[in-house]
């Protein structure tokens, strides 16, 4: 119940500072297709890209209890502006719902 709490606190604050999406960051959905499971992904792409940025693969903040793939845009899209180069961030499972290990079993899965 309290992991609830503060998921749903956590969302509401995000909603406050998010703002729109930058019009100089371009974002395309995928899905990362895995054994047993698809992982939904969000590529950011700044429109003045250095072409040697390596790409930064982000999974979202919180421990694997707070926030979530839909929290975390607003970041991403400041990573890409500030590092002039694309990010690919990539959706995990949760606790409480899905305990660890599963979100570093998931970041793994999706870097290899």
């Amino acid at each position: 119940m309290q992991a609830d709490i503060m998921c749903a606190g956590t969302d509401k604050l995000v909603e406050q500072f998010g703002g729109r999406a930058e019009p100089s960051v371009n974002y395309a959905h995928h899905v990362l297709p895995f054994e047993g499971r698809d992982f939904p992904a969000l590529s950011y792409r700044p429109s003045a890209q250095n072409p040697d940025i390596p790409i930064l693969v982000s999974f979202h903040y919180g421990g694997g209890i707070v926030g979530s793939f839909e929290t975390s845009p607003a970041f991403c899209v400041i990573f890409a502006k500030s590092i002039a180069g694309s990010v690919l961030s990539v959706d995990n499972r949760l606790a409480p719902e899905r305990p660890w290990p599963a979100d570093l079993n998931d970041a793994i899965e999706a870097l290899i």
